[in-house]
């Protein structure tokens, strides 16, 4: 079954250093046969690299959407979708494209972008996916949580690396039946098994000094 990791950042998020450019290289050294390409506020990265794809590559074009009340990510787009919306908003916004709709990192301790608890409960009713995996957050029971959350909404469970290096492309990912297009990717998302290994915690300090760097460059330009 194809391999595929759902939640990669390309560089044109301010805080991912992984071009575009080197993302199948990455890809085929570590046996990932399609990504989602999740980048902050936008798609272009994706709809590039999609229109560049080997044959057999899968490229999903997908967006990590700020929201007024924490982060949402979007597959199957065909254009951005706009931030600083409420939760209400973004999902009517997504459903408008035929998206589908998952909660990344929902209980990911120190995450800026995470919905509160209460925003939480009245997102997972409307939604598709929770992240129950994803290799950048530092404890398991934040996972756990996500997990839990899921089975008490009856919501099919993603993983992803939450690449925003290269190296990291592929730290978790899953194995998922072939599918054309999102009903049929959701349909097989029930019977995906997941690979998951956390990433280093050096990669959130890579993070951190790619956001400082983009901040001074924008300083003294």
């Amino acid at each position: 079954m194809p391999r595929l990791d759902l939640h990669v950042h390309s560089s044109l998020s301010p805080d991912s250093i992984a071009s575009p450019d080197k993302i199948f290289r990455r890809c085929a050294r570590a046996g990932i046969d399609g990504v989602a390409i999740t980048d902050h506020n936008a798609v272009s990265a994706a709809l590039r690299l999609r229109a560049q794809a080997p044959a057999g590559f899968a490229v999903i074009i997908g967006e990590e959407v700020d929201t007024a009340e924490g982060e949402l990510i979007a597959y199957f787009l065909s254009e951005p979708v706009a931030p600083g919306k409420s939760l209400e908003e973004t999902v009517a916004a997504i459903r408008a494209q035929g998206g589908v709709i998952s909660v990344p990192h929902p209980f990911g301790s120190f995450r800026r972008g995470r919905p509160s608890a209460q925003a939480l409960e009245r997102l997972l009713p409307e939604i598709d996916m929770v992240e129950t995996f994803n290799a950048r957050n530092l404890f398991d029971s934040d996972d756990a949580k996500a997990l839990a959350a899921a089975k008490r909404h009856g919501k099919v469970c993603a993983a992803g690396s939450d690449a925003h290096t290269l190296w990291e492309i592929g730290r978790a990912y899953v194995e998922i039946p072939a599918f054309n297009g999102p009903a049929e990717f959701l349909a097989a998302m029930r019977s995906a098994v997941a690979h998951t290994r956390r990433t280093p915690i050096i990669a959130h300090g890579i993070t951190a000094c790619v956001k400082i760097a983009g901040r001074l460059r924008c300083l003294v330009e």
